[in-house]
């Protein structure tokens, strides 16, 4: 068929519901009788070059990047606008700030690769919901049922570039349909946080024009929260901390960042306001005023090195700031932490003062009046009140500057610069003290205290790893264990580990061991079956080839390098298919016609 763009389409289809972008196209391009491929390129967007029919996902974010939308609804004679709410672009729109919508990271680990499906849902409409693909979203209100995540025949993920037809699994081609009688009923009561998540995602996706960028967003979120009494862990449950919303709120950041999504609906949930209500609040501005001249309030010349043998000694703006704003530690809230870069004592503000967080000032002025040479690291436990340890570790900082005995250390230069260039190079410290060039380990701390070594420890980037996200991590870990069997790689713990980047304790405090455990078990039936099929066309060719009616049992398994005994409880069926072979019946049952 052919589709004249000046005529249209012959076929006009209408979007169901909630019904996805990429799920209507390919019903569009079904009804029309054209491929997905050929459809997609015959309307694809200015800002596309020939797209490949895995493209088809890429319709839910952005569907600008892919296709004329404009023109696709032109000659289905739909509304303007209509085809974007099939799609997650209005709500990258609104939140797009100042930078291109379609590269925001706003949405970053909250859209599946990954169908999940309601089974009663495709039984009733040929139709894929939008909000399928949103991680939250784990029921069908309508049926009340869980969503499936798998083909029901095959077992495999369904990944939504591999999907060319609505309701059919594109790996084994089985039905994905079915009606709602075997389903597990939930009850409704228990899911009222997805409730709440799904209608907040409907006024998201709604047409409804605004645009907010990540400093009004913040802003609001700070004064709603400040209005009542919030718990300890509050942040932490919206999946933000108050100083990164602060920053947000002050514009403060080096590099333009988004709040995500995932913490606005969070947090829209947690104070029980529906995202309507929360885009009227009207921050009043003095509370305004009050958090942006809260970003004046520290300011590291306003601080000095309190470490009396530093040449930095009382001397204003001594102290460089970590880039660490806030930590609790024993109960204390630290804020600002710095560190002197002579003497590489580190400091921080509670409440208002500076404060030591090293412990060799304390340890130096209870030590001062006493002659540590004579003591013993218990003795010296009780007059600095710090533990063996810290004792063994404080030793090391005085001795390497000569603070106490009467010879100052005399280094290893090539030592202490193979020790700050493999800091400079990202090698980390627990790597670092396992140097078959110590002799003990009071060797390697008085190299560790060294003032060079000190300097690089504090100006070495601390590089967060990117966190994990529950959902996110279940989808790769299916993805890996799939491509470790296509690739027959044994699936192991080493393994799954190097691939994700996740320790084998937290996949089990997630609840993902037992499917780990289901597909080991998988991978070992399916090496078995194709051990087997590998046996039976070797026992198939031997009877063809080398068989003669007079050979022996014994010689006939040697000959095709077999145990019986081991088939016997392996494989009984290869035995019975070497005997029926030998007695010259073929594996259809009929004896052979000699």
């Amino acid at each position: 068929m052919e589709i004249e763009n000046s005529s249209g389409l012959s076929v006009k289809v209408r979007p169901q519901e909630e019904e996805s972008l990429s799920s209507f196209i390919i019903r569009v391009a079904r009804s029309n009788g054209a491929g997905i491929h050929w459809f997609m390129n015959n309307y694809r967007s200015s800002n596309s070059d020939h797209i490949k029919t895995s493209d088809i996902s890429r319709l839910d974010f952005y569907p600008n990047n892919v296709l004329n939308i404009e023109l696709v609804e032109q000659h289905l004679c739909l509304e303007k606008g209509s085809l974007r709410e099939l799609s997650f672009q209005n709500i990258l729109m609104k939140f797009k700030g100042e930078g291109k919508p379609e590269s925001s990271r706003f949405m970053k680990g909250v859209i599946r690769k990954y169908l999940h499906y309601c089974p009663a849902c495709l039984s009733e409409g040929d139709y894929y919901s939008l909000l399928w693909r949103i991680e939250t979203i784990h029921f069908c209100f309508k049926h009340r049922t869980h969503l499936i995540s798998m083909c029901n025949s095959c077992n495999r993920p369904i990944n939504y570039n591999s999907i060319r037809q609505i309701g059919c699994c594109p790996y084994c081609e089985s039905k994905l349909a079915r009606e709602n009688r075997d389903s597990e009923v939930i009850d409704l009561d228990s899911l009222s946080e997805e409730f709440r998540i799904r209608e907040i995602l409907k006024e998201l996706l709604s047409t409804k024009p605004f645009n907010f960028d990540s400093k009004d967003i913040a802003m609001r979120i700070l004064y709603v929260s400040s209005k009542d009494e919030v718990s300890n862990d509050f942040y932490e449950r919206i999946g933000i901390q108050k100083n990164y919303l602060l920053q947000f709120a002050r514009d403060s950041m080096t590099y333009k960042r988004s709040i995500h999504l995932d913490t606005i609906i969070r947090f829209l949930c947690e104070v029980n306001l529906s995202f309507e209500e929360f885009i009227r609040i009207d921050v009043p501005k003095k509370y305004e005023e009050r958090i942006l001249d809260g970003d004046k309030s520290k300011n590291s010349n306003e601080y000095f090195c309190q470490a009396p043998w530093c040449s930095f000694y009382l001397q204003a703006g001594s102290l460089e700031f970590t880039g660490t704003s806030t930590k609790i530690k024993g109960g204390r809230k630290l804020i600002c932490y710095m560190y002197c870069s002579e003497c590489g004592c580190e400091y921080a503000i509670y409440e208002d003062a500076l404060i030591e967080r090293s412990y060799f000032i304390k340890g130096y002025l209870s030590m001062k009046v006493e002659n540590i040479s004579q003591l013993s690291l218990r003795e010296m436990c009780t007059i600095t009140g710090l533990t063996v340890s810290q004792n063994r570790r404080l030793l090391a900082y005085l001795n390497c500057r000569g603070l106490i005995g009467e010879y100052s250390y005399i280094y290893d230069d090539q030592l202490v610069a193979h020790f700050v260039n493999a800091l400079k190079a990202g090698v980390r410290i627990s790597n670092i003290v396992k140097w078959t060039s110590w002799k003990n380990e009071g060797h390697y701390l008085t190299y560790r205290y060294h003032a060079r070594v000190m300097q690089a420890l504090n100006m070495k980037k601390k590089i967060q790893p990117d966190r994990k996200n529950k959902n996110g991590v279940e989808h790769m870990l299916s993805e890996i264990c799939w491509s470790l069997i296509q690739s027959e790689v044994k699936i192991t713990n080493d393994e799954i580990y190097n691939a994700l980047g996740i320790t084998v304790q937290t996949l089990r405090k997630w609840g993902f061991h037992e499917y780990i455990k289901e597909m080991k078990y998988k991978q070992k039936m399916l090496q078995r079956r194709k051990r087997i099929e590998d046996w039976m066309g070797r026992i198939e060719k031997f009877f063809c080839e080398e068989w003669k009616n007079d050979m022996e049992m014994k010689v006939i398994y040697e000959r095709l390098n077999l145990s019986q005994s081991y088939l016997c409880g392996f494989a009984p069926e290869v035995n019975v298919l070497i005997k029926e072979r030998s007695l010259g019946i073929s594996p259809g049952g009929k004896t052979d016609i000699q």
